[in-house]
């Protein structure tokens, strides 16, 4: 019993680390967006 407990924390301890990698992918993409329309607006009020 003690085995299978531990097997099940170990999968979702891994599967827990996955979303997080993928969350924190998925937030870098998010932020170099934001940066390239910050970019883009500074120019835009620059040539202005």
């Amino acid at each position: 019993v003690r085995q299978l407990q531990e097997h099940a924390l170990r999968e979702l301890r891994k599967s827990m680390a996955k979303l997080e990698k993928q969350r924190t992918a998925e937030e870098v993409k998010h932020d170099e967006m934001i940066l390239e329309r910050a970019k883009f607006l500074q120019g835009i009020l620059n040539k202005s």
